[in-house]
């Protein structure tokens, strides 16, 4: 189990009894992520809000611990500890939270629109793609589509830039609708 935090965590959280120890959010790409906890206390970047955004809405077990400032995803609240302090010595109870968890809320798409991106795939061309970024909002760009992964049954896109992208937040592919790609 991968467990990572943002922002400062008290004295004692690293040296806990943890199974897994926490290691502090540098980036990792969203298939690393199986749980991120976040302090208050000192202020998130704008970068640290969105990937805990992101993360969140992805469906991953998420411990906010104190007043964080980041908008909550309400449809996510079922994965979502929120505490006032963190309590030293309780680290196998925040483990046993945290199993007790589904890992994601992915979905997977439909069989044609997976075709559609393996085809643009292939081609090497750059492809307009439309996807919700970690705050709902939808985006549109020109992308060169590398490959597909795979990972703990979620599905990712990574493109030209080294940056992944959840297939089922994809919302368009060269214009075609996800929801339109099932034509039988």
């Amino acid at each position: 189990m991968r467990l990572f935090y943002l922002g400062d965590p008290p004295p004692g959280f690293l040296s806990d009894d943890w199974e897994d120890v926490p290691v502090a959010y540098v980036e990792p790409h969203l298939f690393e992520v199986d749980t991120l906890f976040v302090f208050a206390g000192s202020a998130l970047s704008a970068r640290e809000r969105a990937a805990c955004q992101l993360i969140e809405r992805s469906g991953r077990p998420v411990i906010r611990i104190g007043a964080v400032d980041v908008p909550l995803y309400r449809p996510a609240m079922s994965n979502l500890l929120l505490l006032r302090e963190y309590v030293i010595g309780d680290a196998k109870v925040y483990e046993d939270w945290i199993l007790s968890r589904p890992r994601t809320n992915y979905r997977p798409i439909a069989c044609t629109f997976y075709d559609r991106m393996e085809s643009a795939i292939l081609s090497g061309e750059p492809v307009a793609i439309t996807y919700r970024r970690y705050d709902g909002e939808t985006v549109v760009s020109d992308a060169v589509l590398k490959n597909t992964k795979t990972h703990r049954s979620e599905e990712f896109l990574r493109m030209e830039d080294n940056c992944y992208l959840r297939l089922d937040r994809i919302v368009a592919l060269g214009g075609v609708a996800a929801a339109e790609s099932c034509s039988y």
